[in-house]
């Protein structure tokens, strides 16, 4: 397998205390590039529940950066997400007074936590020149504030879909690193068929951790994925009809599948580590839980990982 350039991009590094383990933390990354690492420090525990970072590579000029620090009372200190892409949204520019070139580049960035987030929840919506010029800057306020994390993930896909891909909720939740780049169209066009109000990013949300649980119960192919997207569709579409509108940014979901704002994946010859510590810092014997995509000729499966492939991990 060939890795693209873009995907060396990717970084990701969380320090957190388990929900379902107590006295117990864990510390994991993923990256082409250790020197980005800011490493296991026991001292942030006595401060944070949790402290992430990440960098990840949507498609080959589509990128997240995310950080993210919580309290021990699980109360978000700082939260920021910034999409970085194409923009070629030319009601958007004509509104703006700002003048579209070839390779304009959009910043979307959600500040919950400091920069007065918590109290003026808000977007800054950047754009850039193809000589990175910043030439337009503009603050965009909430009618509500974010209830966590995860609704302001979702809000600012939705403005990502509004203004440059509208499927970008899509690929970063069903398709992260372009591992299934083929289902992103059929599933617009579900959409599409269902006349789903809601954004296709809460939508791709709720499939995600759907498949996740079904995974823990067997092996899910392409046959059951699409069943369980169907089946998703199908409820929101009569949420839709009960509520009079499209659903909430929100999406409930049992914390204990992740503290994080994102999911930690492998590509091929990244390196990596997931370890498991005391409260003193000291090892705890830990049985991390993997899950393979997998594609055989045309068929497309999501399994459990075998204990040949656990043992390669851990090489």
């Amino acid at each position: 397998m060939i890795v693209n350039d873009h995907v060396r991009k990717l970084y990701m590094e969380g320090l957190c205390r388990s929900m379902e383990y107590p006295g117990t933390c864990f510390y994991a990354y993923v990256t082409y590039d250790k020197n980005k690492l800011k490493g296991f420090k026991i001292e942030e525990l006595q401060k944070y529940n949790i402290r992430a970072w990440a960098t990840i590579p949507i498609s080959e000029n589509q990128i997240l950066d995310m950080r993210l620090v919580t309290d021990h009372d699980n109360r978000i200190l700082d939260f920021t997400m910034q999409y970085r892409g194409p923009f070629n949204d030319v009601e958007y520019a004509l509104a703006s007074h700002t003048q579209l070139r070839q390779q304009t580049t959009v910043h979307i960035r959600s500040d919950y936590g400091h920069v007065g987030g918590v109290h003026y929840p808000h977007f800054d919506i950047q754009l850039f020149d193809n000589h990175g010029r910043k030439v337009s800057d503009q603050d965009v306020p909430q009618d509500v504030n974010f209830s966590n994390y995860e609704s302001a993930i979702n809000a600012v896909f939705m403005q990502v879909e509004k203004l440059s891909d509208p499927l970008i909720g899509a690929k970063y939740w069903l398709s992260p690193a372009e591992i299934a780049p083929e289902r992103l169209s059929i599933l617009s066009d579900l959409a599409k068929k269902y006349n789903i109000l809601t954004s296709l990013s809460v939508v791709s949300r709720i499939i995600n951790l759907r498949t996740l649980e079904e995974t823990r119960r067997g092996t899910i192919d392409e046959l059951n994925f699409w069943k369980i997207a169907e089946s998703v569709l199908q409820s929101c579409k009569e949420q839709e009809t009960q509520l009079g509108g499209p659903l909430d940014v929100e999406v409930k979901y049992n914390t204990d599948m992740s503290m994080l704002p994102f999911f930690f994946f492998l590509p091929e010859s990244a390196q990596h580590i997931v370890k498991a510590y005391d409260l003193n810092g000291r090892d705890i014997e830990f049985e991390p839980v993997y899950m393979v995509h997998e594609q055989k000729g045309a068929e497309r499966l999501l399994r459990d990982i075998t204990e040949e492939e656990k043992n390669n991990l851990k090489q």
